[in-house]
């Protein structure tokens, strides 16, 4: 999961969506790397492949924890940058760990500019471009 998402930093989609597609076989049922997967396609402008992904994702929520972030990011490639601000907000409620990356996660870069971006951060206790020190909370 790791090695795809630094293939998709370094502009090579097709290499990222095979180890993403492997790390989902492996994982058996995580869905973050089957996020992932629905949003880089979005991004490779296949949302036809992504609003599948996105359904199963949500499906899978009904049986296992699905962290809200996860959600928020497909919504965010879908263009649904309400929806995925409204997860977020959800994200912020349940205490998503994922939200720990958001001052420093390329994929958010879209929403810095956002007034909303910015309150989902100070609720969180962190700011733009920094991670937070060992005591933050």
């Amino acid at each position: 999961m790791q090695l795809g998402q630094a293939l998709e930093r370094l502009s090579d989609p097709t290499s990222a969506l095979a180890c993403l597609n492997e790390a989902c076989k492996l994982s058996h049922g995580n869905v973050k790397p089957l996020a992932l997967m629905a949003y880089l396609e979005t991004r490779l402008g296949q949302t036809d492949r992504a609003t599948p992904i996105l359904e199963a994702v949500t499906a899978s929520a009904r049986d296992r924890y699905l962290p809200s972030s996860m959600l928020a990011l497909v919504h965010l490639g879908l263009g649904n940058v309400d929806f995925a601000f409204e997860h977020l907000d959800h994200a912020v409620e349940e205490r998503d760990v994922h939200l720990v990356f958001l001052p420093v996660d390329a994929k958010w870069d879209s929403l810095r500019s956002d007034s909303r971006f910015h309150g989902v951060l100070e609720r969180c206790g962190l700011r733009a471009g920094q991670l937070p020190s060992a005591g933050s909370p």
